[in-house]
């Protein structure tokens, strides 16, 4: 953990959860031969206009992340983050994924209803789309 720290982490024990959990989604996705390695470590451009679009101080956003308030500080002042935090960051607040509830039995379920009904999962992921795409407007009709 000298890295994390040299960074400007200070991981908790449930810091370093959430930092093994990372490693098994990078792993499973890595490992499905759909080259999302790459797209996985793409450059998060300005965490600053991340944080801001999100409406949160630097404390509330660096800390979901394990990272201190100074070290994020310095992130958005253009030092380099290191693959992992720059990966919890978009996993968090980019695709707004709960990693308390990645589970790799989700990850193997999805991986044999990908290889075993292939027609079945792209249509469920259809569906899990169109309705990620509603939910915003009918968030709006309900103001």
């Amino acid at each position: 953990m000298p890295a994390l720290a040299a960074a400007g982490c200070h991981p908790k024990q449930t810091d370093l959860a959430i930092f093994g959990k990372l490693w098994l989604v990078f792993l499973i996705l890595g490992s499905t031969g759909l080259g999302l390695t790459m797209k996985l470590f793409e450059k998060i451009v300005n965490p600053r206009e991340i944080r801001r679009k999100l409406g949160l101080n630097q404390q509330e956003f660096w800390t979901k992340i394990g990272v201190t308030q100074s070290g994020g500080s310095r992130y958005e002042s253009g030092r380099n983050m290191p693959k992992p935090v720059r990966e919890l960051l978009r996993l968090v607040h980019v695709e707004q994924l709960d990693l308390t509830k990645v589970r790799k039995e989700d990850f193997d379920i999805i991986d044999y209803l990908r290889e075993t009904h292939p027609d079945l999962y792209k249509s469920l992921k259809k569906a899990v789309k169109a309705r990620e795409n509603q939910q915003p407007v009918a968030a709006e009709e309900n103001n």
